[in-house]
């Protein structure tokens, strides 16, 4: 394998340990609100529990990485990611495990983070589209095939089984980046750097700032969706456990498309069309959520379609906005990873939570979330879109 090729794949695999530890739980929010009786809302909390904390801890880990070098701050992250998943595995009760995951997000957040920075010390330009592109489509595949194992775990093995499969997963990680990612910190860039100097470059970048809210609107519907997905399937629509994770895999798979097809057109003269398709098709899946309330569409059609087009508008828009947020911003490229990253995920946790407080046992909870974060992301993508084409080329 050549250096180069290592370190994508490592960074890769930095990108998707979040992922895979949250989605691979998902099949298992039934078993575990049923082993602690709890309300199965309860366990969407879970979700917004990690996110709060792998939000929160962006920031400071971005900034550090200035400070003692990406390679340390991996180090470190991953090693509080573990503590926290040996404690989700071996709760005894919902309290437990959601302290569990507020260390694990802490530590996880490192992955995305730093996979980002270190992507932007050693490429720019188009290759640095490529290179978010080539991370959401990992994500994409992690997503789709993390419900999926998590499912399989739960025909054979009780719900704590796949909190123990991150452990694991982030011991490999640690071994990947020992063995294959150096250090890519420029020289002298620690020095005489304040946060507040950082941040402020960042919030007058406007780029970023558009980038940033619009992944923020985005985020906040998908975990909306993904936090509630278990719960929906087995309450109204009466599937088992161990499917769950199959029913999700199908509405991932359009996320993946949506990924693989901007990974393909990735480059300054495609950014803006992909865009403006993206913004189409979360169109397309508010007018299919109207239409199932309206009556005028059966319900599992039409919220099919509302979900498939937002999943696919989902996969194309993330690498697009998260290159045009760092692309500009290379000097402080670790506070912008992380600054992006937490906003981004305290988005989320507020579709999680409104998830969690809003679950009625059916689907309608989770399409306004998913109907509020379109709509939103529409209208700022066309006040913005003069200004993130324009730097595009």
């Amino acid at each position: 394998m050549s250096s180069r090729r290592a370190i994508v794949n490592t960074l890769t695999a930095l990108v998707c340990l979040s992922a895979i530890t949250v989605d691979i739980c998902l099949p298992a929010f039934p078993a575990i609100s049923r082993s602690f009786d709890v309300p199965a809302g309860d366990t969407h909390l879970l979700v917004s529990a990690y996110l709060l904390s792998y939000g929160l801890a962006q920031i400071p880990l971005g900034f550090l990485s200035e400070r003692i070098g990406r390679i340390k701050t991996v180090y470190l992250g991953v090693s509080v990611f573990l503590v926290g998943g040996v404690i989700s595995t071996l709760s005894a009760s919902l309290e437990m495990l959601l302290f569990g995951r507020l260390v694990q997000g802490l530590g996880g957040a490192v992955g995305p983070v730093m996979a980002r920075a270190i992507a932007r010390d050693v490429s720019s330009g188009a290759e640095l589209g490529s290179l978010m592109s080539v991370f959401v489509t990992a994500l994409a595949v992690s997503t789709l095939l993390a419900p999926v194992a998590g499912s399989g775990l739960l025909a054979f093995f009780s719900w704590p089984s796949v909190f123990a499969v991150s452990v694991f997963f982030g011991i490999f990680c640690l071994w990947l980046v020992r063995r294959y990612v150096p250090e890519t910190l420029p020289p002298g860039s620690s020095v005489g750097f304040r946060f507040t100097e950082h941040a402020g470059e960042f919030f007058r970048h406007q780029p970023a700032v558009i980038g940033t809210s619009m992944l923020g609107l985005l985020f906040m519907g998908y975990i909306g969706f993904l936090a509630s997905f278990s719960s929906i399937a087995a309450d109204q629509f009466g599937q088992p456990d161990a499917t769950i994770g199959w029913w999700f895999a199908v509405f991932v798979g359009f996320y993946l498309l949506g990924a693989n097809l901007t990974r393909r057109a990735s480059g300054a003269k495609h950014d803006t069309r992909l865009l403006d398709l993206g913004s189409a098709l979360l169109v397309v899946s508010v007018m299919a959520f109207a239409l199932v309330r309206a009556g005028m569409v059966g319900e599992l059609p039409g919220l099919s379609l509302g979900l498939l087009c937002y999943m696919f508008a989902l996969g194309m828009m993330l690498g697009v906005l998260s290159a045009h947020v760092l692309r500009g911003l290379p000097q402080i490229a670790g506070t912008a990873a992380g600054l992006m990253g937490a906003l981004q995920m305290l988005a989320g946790v507020v579709g999680g939570t409104a998830s969690a407080f809003l679950y009625r046992g059916d689907a309608w909870s989770t399409v306004l979330i998913l109907s509020v974060s379109a709509v939103l992301t529409v209208a700022l993508y066309f006040c913005g879109r003069r200004t993130l084409s324009a730097q595009a080329h």
